[in-house]
């Protein structure tokens, strides 16, 4: 969906009172996101040039770095992110949601091979004990591994032809692999082949390497284990490193890594599809069926000597994450036919027992309701905090089996923010269909709409909010949210404006395409007929005499507001303009910014200069100009085009959807993609 933001719109999207102090009392966007200092993005993370301080947010990121492979935390409470798409990492403060070290990918082993970014299950991530170290495992069987405080590489080497599918370290010198050439799915079924053919070589190995020579010290073969849907097999090491628990089969073992040798053996009555290290000395065992047959059953053994804890029947289920300092698991029930949406579960593992259920969640931003994300999890040290993931991280309060609180906001690709003339309100528009009214002072939703829309915006005095780009455009008394006056054969996608005194609203139909309509009743001023090329842009200029939309030709042109008279053609095409006090038009042309005045005089042409698209806005000097052109919100002059440096939203994976401008030109809010809106205190520019 496109966004068109021409400038007298921006008034109305951000409200004068961000600029004036006799409503001091009234609380405003700036005033409210000012406190919220725990949400606020780190300023090492967002690029902030010297023009543009952040002083708040309104809503906030969970941690993200793209869509995210595998993460685990930390001894010292932070979290480690592996993205799946580039293989970087990223070390966060979980708390406060910042970025603390950011490393790019690793080099090709020494023998100048590169990386395999294509072949199946592509990562993997292990931490040494004391979180120093992270090893990330290849796909192609090449490993790297890297000091989280200086990125320094310590080792790099290959384990071998066969596909790595686990990491896990002994001690800070050691590294445990497992590598097997199948993974899952077609790849599993075996090509036709004679009675002759050779038979295939021995395949998955645990391995034991040296860190930094990338010499192979032991190996052990286990055969194929039971894996997940991304080829993660079934394995658990305990803390120390030295002891690590393999299934096979119906069988539980746990392996000396010193010797390379069992030192117990369980049979359990299902075949081991999960398992995971629970309390320092546990494991946790999912198996397929209880003995009376059903869903899976969960049971807990001794990581010393194999004995039995105690067991549960579960329904089907997807093991998330296991507390290593226990006592709690999480699981995520798999969907059915009786259980449309996946169920979230809190499990006091030692007495089996299901502590606390929450069906669905909050989403990141705090807005909206939706199953639990796909992915895996990992919990903090002392246990109180789960993190789960998919395209990003959402933390959880463990004891409350919730997400932490993310501030408001509005999920769903929010395509449009608007602010009341005073600052107190804010109306934000999604793609999930729903308009939404806030109170900014403390966040709360006041109404909501249900409805196909693509704009809503306040009028000039505040007292009315126009909901247009449907099908039927309304507007609503701000106060009581009751429809005043509505029309209805408009085009989907199309404008709708008042007018800067608030006097008129200029409307797209179906039928008669340009219309403007008494604001107080509704009532059509006046009309053109149907034309070929609708108007899919329109725009008053700042003393409201005269409206500028496209003629018959797409051609801007201009038509006095009261009265429909057509004035001129202006002899050009836009889709984004943006409208100066001197009443003249800044549009893009081309590879040009194009000065067209609206009484008729010359335009003036700046080759080479590009306004971006789909948005931009005029600086309060109007030399300059702020464009949004995916993850970067750039200030750029408008006489040769140079740029005077970028806010760069690209470490957070989000991008602008929305731009607004104080009138005194001294605050930008940016709506971005993920429902997040920074307020940005703008000082002089050049």
């Amino acid at each position: 969906m496109r966004l068109r933001v021409p400038l007298p719109l921006a008034a109305a999207l951000v409200g004068v009172a961000l600029a004036c102090s006799h409503t001091a009392r009234i609380p405003t966007l700036a005033s409210a996101i000012s406190d919220v200092r725990s949400s606020s993005p780190d300023l090492r993370v967002i690029g902030v040039p010297p023009w543009a301080h952040l002083d708040g947010t309104w809503g906030s990121y969970p941690i993200t770095h793209g869509s995210i492979e595998t993460a685990a935390f930390r001894g010292d409470g932070r979290l480690v992110t592996l993205n799946e798409n580039d293989g970087t990492l990223r070390v966060w403060d979980v708390r406060s949601r910042t970025a603390i070290a950011a490393h790019e990918r690793c080099p090709p082993p020494a023998d100048g091979s590169a990386h395999d970014f294509t072949s199946y299950n592509r990562y993997t991530l292990a931490l040494s004990p004391d979180g120093r170290l992270a090893a990330v495992g290849y796909g192609d069987g090449s490993v790297c591994v890297r000091r989280l405080d200086d990125g320094v590489v310590e080792g790099n080497f290959r384990t071998g032809p066969s596909a790595l599918r686990y990491l896990s370290f002994w001690g800070a010198t050691r590294l445990v692999s497992y590598s097997h050439q199948i993974s899952t799915g077609e790849e599993q079924v075996p090509p036709p082949c004679s009675p002759h053919c050779p038979a295939s070589p021995p395949d998955g190995f645990l391995r034991l390497w040296d860190v930094r020579s990338g010499q192979q010290v032991a190996e052990l073969q286990v055969g194929d284990l039971p894996s997940d849907e991304k080829g993660r097999p079934a394995l658990a090491t305990s803390l120390d490193g030295s002891r690590i628990v393999v299934p096979r089969g119906h069988q539980v073992s746990a392996i000396d890594l010193g010797t390379m040798k069992a030192i117990w053996s369980r049979r359990l009555d299902g075949q081991v599809w999960r398992l995971a290290l629970s309390a320092g000395d546990r494991i946790v065992v999912v198996t397929d069926r209880s003995p009376a047959g059903g869903g899976p059953r969960v049971r807990e053994l001794g990581l010393d000597d194999g004995r039995d804890l105690g067991s549960a029947d579960v329904p089907s289920f997807e093991l998330v994450a296991i507390d290593s300092r226990g006592p709690w698991a999480v699981t995520r029930e798999a969907s059915g036919e009786n259980r449309p949406n996946r169920e979230v579960q809190l499990w006091d593992v030692p007495r089996m027992r299901l502590r606390k259920t929450a069906s669905r969640f909050a989403g990141a931003s705090g807005c909206r309701d939706e199953p639990m994300p796909s992915g895996k999890g990992a919990f903090s040290p002392d246990g109180s905090v789960l993190a789960t993931w998919g395209d990003g991280v959402t933390l959880w309060n463990v004891e409350r089996l919730a997400p932490f609180p993310h501030g408001v906001g509005h999920c769903e690709n929010v395509t449009q923010l608007a602010l009341s003339p005073d600052g107190s309100r804010a109306l934000s528009v999604s793609s999930d269909e729903t308009i939404r009214e806030w109170r900014v002072s403390d966040g709360a939703e006041l109404r909501r709409w249900t409805r196909r829309a693509a704009s809503a915006t306040f009028s000039p005095d505040g007292g009315r909010i126009l909901i247009g780009g449907g099908a039927v455009v309304s507007v609503l008394a701000a106060e009581t949210g009751r429809v005043v006056w509505e029309v209805g054969g408009r085009v989907w996608g199309a404008p709708a404006a008042f007018s800067p005194d608030g006097a008129f609203v200029a409307t797209v139909g179906t039928r008669e395409d340009l219309t403007v309509h008494d604001a107080r009743t509704g009532r059509t001023l006046w009309s053109q007929g149907t034309r070929s090329n609708g108007t899919h842009l329109l725009t008053f200029t700042p003393d409201g005499k005269y409206l500028v939309a496209n003629a018959e030709t797409r051609e801007l042109a201009v038509w006095e507001a009261r009265t429909g008279r057509f004035v001129r053609s202006l002899g050009r095409s836009a889709q984004v303009v943006a409208m100066r006090r001197d009443g003249s038009i800044v549009l893009q042309e081309n590879h040009r910014a194009i000065l067209l005045p609206v009484e008729g005089s010359p335009a003036v042409i700046q080759a080479k200069v590009s306004l971006g698209f789909p948005m931009f806005l005029l600086t309060k000097n109007e030399n300059q100009v702020l464009v949004a052109e995916g993850n970067r919100v750039t200030l750029r002059r408008l006489d040769d085009g140079s740029d005077l440096g970028h806010i760069d939203l690209g470490p957070f994976d989000d991008s602008a959807t929305g731009l607004a401008l104080s009138p005194d030109g001294t605050r930008l809010l940016v709506g971005t993609r993920r429902g997040v809106v920074l307020s940005f205190a703008l000082g002089s520019t050049p």
